[in-house]
C-alpha cells in the first residue's frame, strides 16, 4: 500500500472494522471492499475531491447489514451523508455521532436503532437536514 496521510488510513481502517462488524462477507454488493483500491472507490463509498480524499458518503441501502453501528463512525469527520437503512442493524444508536458535524442526512430507515440518550435525536435534529 501507498503512504496514506493519517485521516485517509484511519477511514480505512474504519470500513474495514464496518466490513467485519456488519457481517460484509454475506453482503448483497461488496465491490471493492477490502481491495488496494482506495476507499473513495469501495461500491457504497464516496468522496468530494474538491474539498479532501476522505470519505463524505456511505450509501449502503438493503444490503444485508447485520449488528450495531461502530462508535468508530464518529471518527469520519467529512462525512455528510449516512444511509444504512433497510438493512438488519440494530441497537442503541451511538452517542460518537454527535461528532460528525458535517453530516446533513441520515437515513436509518428501516433499521432497529433506538437511543437511550435523547440528547443524540436532539442534538441529530438540530443539525440534520434530512433525517
Amino acid at each position: 500500500f501507498p503512504t496514506l496521510p493519517a485521516q485517509q488510513l484511519l477511514e480505512r481502517y474504519i470500513m474495514v472494522a464496518t466490513y467485519y462488524q456488519y457481517d460484509g462477507p454475506n453482503w448483497i454488493v461488496k465491490n471493492g471492499w477490502l481491495s488496494e483500491l482506495e476507499t473513495c472507490n469501495w461500491i457504497g463509498l464516496s468522496c468530494d475531491h474538491r474539498e479532501s480524499v476522505n470519505i463524505d458518503q456511505i450509501n449502503a441501502p438493503n444490503n444485508g447489514m447485520k449488528s450495531s453501528m461502530l462508535t468508530e463512525m464518529g471518527l469520519l469527520t467529512d462525512l455528510r451523508h449516512l444511509n444504512l437503512s433497510g438493512n438488519e442493524v440494530k441497537g442503541p444508536l451511538i452517542s460518537e455521532i454527535g461528532l460528525l458535524t458535517k453530516l446533513t442526512r441520515l437515513d436509518l430507515g428501516k433499521s432497529r436503532y433506538s437511543s437511550e440518550h435523547g440528547l443524540v435525536w436532539y442534538m441529530l435534529g438540530t443539525c440534520l437536514a434530512h433525517v
